[in-house]
C-alpha cells in the first residue's frame, strides 16, 4: 500500500511496529501505515528523532489538553524530547504555555514562549502558582495530587509515566489522563506537515556514529543528559 506516497525511492519516515523491536538497523521492514513523507526541510537525523517524540506529544496536547486559544498549559519537562515538542505544538494552536526545566535549557524554553518558567531540581514554586487548563507530566517526578491541586476545574492531568503508584492516584479520577505513541499514528502525516512548515523542531542533542551506540545509550543511563534527542547515524 503506497498511497500516500508518489512513487517507489519516496524519502519516508515514521516507526516500527510497537510490538516489534530491531530500529537500530540499516534496512528495515515497516509498515506503509507507519510511515509518512519526510519532509525535504528535514535532515534524515531530525526526521529520526521525530516520530515517538511528537506522537506522544501530539496526543498530550491536542488530543488530551485540547490546546486552544487561551487555554494554560503546565509542561514539566518542557525542554525534553517530547517536552520542546508539546511547548510547540502548544504555542502553535494559541495556549498560553508555563514550564518546568533544568537551568541548562532556560535560554530555549524562554524562546520558545514558556512563561512562566520555573527551574528544577529543587523549586517545586510551580505548584503554588495559579491553575491551568492542562498540566502535561514528562518526566514522572510530579506527584499526581500536586497535579490534580494545579488544576482548573474541568482541567486534566496528562501522564506519560503510568508507574502503579501513579496509577492508583489517578485511575479513580477523569481528570487523569495516559498518552503514548502508539496512539498518535494515525496523526503522523500531520505531524509531517507541520514539521515542514517549520513549526515543529525537533532538538538533537547528540548524533553518534552506530558503531558508538552502547555509550551513547549508556550516557543517560550514569546520569550525563544532552539537551535533545541522541541519534544514531549509519
Amino acid at each position: 500500500m503506497l498511497s500516500f506516497f508518489e512513487q517507489f525511492g519516496d524519502e519516508v519516515f515514521g516507526t516500527m511496529d510497537f510490538k516489534r523491536s530491531g530500529a537500530f538497523a540499516e534496512a528495515v521492514l515497516v509498515e506503509a501505515a507507519h510511515l509518512a513523507k519526510k519532509p525535504p526541510q528535514l535532515s534524515f537525523a531530525e526526521a529520526a528523532s521525530l516520530p515517538i517524540a511528537a506522537m506522544t506529544a501530539w496526543v498530550a496536547i491536542v488530543n488530551r489538553a485540547k490546546a486552544r486559544p487561551g487555554a494554560h498549559i503546565f509542561i514539566n519537562g518542557c525542554s525534553g524530547a517530547v517536552g520542546v515538542l508539546a511547548v510547540q505544538l502548544a504555542v502553535s494552536r494559541g495556549a498560553h504555555v508555563a514550564g518546568a526545566c533544568g537551568p541548562a535549557s532556560t535560554e530555549s524554553a524562554r524562546a520558545a514562549g514558556v512563561a512562566p518558567l520555573f527551574p528544577y531540581p529543587g523549586s517545586r514554586a510551580y505548584t503554588r502558582q495559579g491553575t491551568y487548563d492542562a498540566v502535561f507530566e514528562t518526566l514522572g517526578t510530579l506527584d499526581v495530587g500536586h497535579g490534580f491541586a494545579m488544576l482548573n476545574p474541568g482541567g486534566v492531568f496528562v501522564d506519560i509515566n503510568p508507574t502503579p503508584a501513579r496509577l492508583l492516584r489517578g485511575v479513580l479520577s477523569r481528570r487523569y489522563k495516559l498518552a503514548f505513541a502508539t496512539m498518535g499514528i494515525k496523526h503522523l502525516p500531520a505531524i509531517a506537515e507541520l514539521a515542514g512548515n517549520g513549526t515543529l523542531r525537533p532538538a538533537i542533542g547528540l548524533e553518534a556514529p552506530f558503531t558508538d551506540a552502547l555509550a551513547a545509550i549508556a550516557d543517560p543511563e550514569t546520569g550525563r543528559r544532552t539537551s535533545g534527542q541522541t541519534v544514531l547515524a549509519f
